[in-house]
């Protein structure tokens, strides 16, 4: 399968499995996500990759109210 096959055919995953991602999974999928491009070459992003429940949880609850601030 070529990737604009596979980019064009893939679904969006609305259920994953709970297993916890590899560090090393993780690293490359912060290193594919910072060489994407961006609106001008701004470079503008910002990431947060965080593997402990506790904190997950605590940062749903900002996300949901920043959210609701925009909305």
């Amino acid at each position: 399968m070529d990737l604009y096959e596979a980019l064009y055919t893939t679904r969006s995953m609305r259920r994953v499995a709970p297993d916890p991602i590899p560090d090393d999974v993780v690293q490359l999928m912060l290193d594919a996500a910072i060489r994407a491009p961006s609106g001008s070459n701004a470079q503008n992003w910002r990431w947060i990759a965080l593997t402990d429940k506790a904190k997950i949880g605590r940062m749903a609850g900002y996300y949901r109210e920043a959210w609701n601030h925009l909305n």
